[in-house]
């Protein structure tokens, strides 16, 4: 019995990172395409179409933490003792971007503004190279032992910076920034939308390239990850509907279908996790210097009598968190337009 909820939990965690990816990801991609803004009032819309948003967003980030703690509480040490320097800068990401939209409106001078607009477009590319540097590490693997437990990390921060999580960073980039594109798509009209639709393309241009070389330099560093690929065929269908999906995402646009784009680039972002979890599970972190090491959902999970609590409480919580962002995205959905409550 505690195997099935152990994986289940670990279901949990990882759909709260796929739905944390998929929302957050476009009010990221938003401020890393803030300079397509031409004007105050330009880039003034662009904050406000995740002006209700983008804190309910963040929401999955809290869930993911603490449902890592809660369930696999040596794991979350690990992560936050190993990673601490990445996940400072994804703290220190959020903390600008939060008084940056707070702030730009406060004062009615261009000069100010565009401060705190090139703040918010910043600390957005922070979140997304810390966040994608930091999935891509724990694939690859940093070298840490484990002796019963005890968790020792042997590297530095070089260690992180090895060619396939550099690469997961950039290509996380260029995923948002297309994501966050076809969310502008929905929420906005006249020049801006022109804009933003003719940026769009070049942005998955990049995003496939780096997803070739990304997938070269798996294999290069680890080619374990491929294991279960050879073992079941049907697998590498994932990599196909990757650019399916791009290119299906890339028709809606022309046809100015911005609803089915946008839902082809959500199944986009899902099938690359899916297919990153393929090889990547049942671990939670990798080490490089034994596999014997790796913290895993099998020896990092907690009682049997804590997950099933866990359990009901999540299912107490989740349907609400479902329920009030359906009920936020539906409130605030159709076009833009800025009022005096605006930001």
């Amino acid at each position: 019995m505690t195997e099935y909820l152990e994986i289940i939990w670990y279901f949990v965690i990882c759909s709260a990172v796929v739905m944390y990816i998929l929302l957050d990801g476009f009010d990221l991609g938003v401020g890393s395409l803030l300079y397509l803004g031409k004007s105050d009032q330009e880039r003034r819309l662009m904050l406000n179409t995740i002006g209700p948003l983008w804190d309910g967003n963040e929401v999955w980030l809290i869930i993911i933490g603490g449902g890592l703690f809660a369930g696999f509480p040596p794991a979350y040490a690990a992560v936050c003792s190993i990673y601490y320097t990445l996940v400072m800068f994804l703290l220190f990401g959020i903390i600008l971007r939060a008084v940056a939209i707070e702030f730009r409106s406060k004062v009615e001078n261009p000069k100010w503004r565009l401060t705190w607009d090139i703040v918010f477009g910043g600390a957005s590319l922070i979140m997304t190279f810390g966040a994608a540097l930091l999935l891509g590490s724990m694939v690859t693997g940093v070298p840490f032992t484990n002796n019963a437990g005890e968790v020792l990390f042997t590297g530095n921060f070089l260690s992180f910076l090895r060619p396939f999580p550099i690469n997961v960073a950039f290509m996380g980039a260029f995923l948002f920034a297309m994501h966050g594109g076809v969310f502008l798509l929905l929420k906005t009209e006249g020049e801006l939308y022109e804009r933003v639709k003719k940026a769009i393309p070049f942005y998955m241009v990049l995003y496939l390239i780096s997803y070739f070389v990304s997938s070269i330099s798996m294999e290069i560093d680890v080619p374990e990850m491929y294991e279960r690929y050879d073992d079941h065929i049907s697998f590498y269908l994932f990599p196909i509907l990757i650019f399916a999906f791009v290119y299906l995402c890339h028709e809606a646009i022309k046809r100015k279908r911005e609803g089915w784009a946008f839902i082809f680039s959500c199944m986009n972002i899902s099938t690359l996790f899916g297919l990153a979890s393929i090889g990547f599970y049942p671990n939670i972190i990798r080490s490089s210097l034994d596999p014997s090491y790796n913290l895993t959902l099998h020896n990092t999970v907690v009682s049997q009598t804590t997950l099933i609590i866990l359990m009901i409480a999540a299912g107490l919580g989740l349907p609400l968190v479902f329920a009030y962002g359906a009920w936020l995205y539906k409130t605030f959905s159709g076009k833009t337009s800025l009022h005096k409550t605006s930001y």
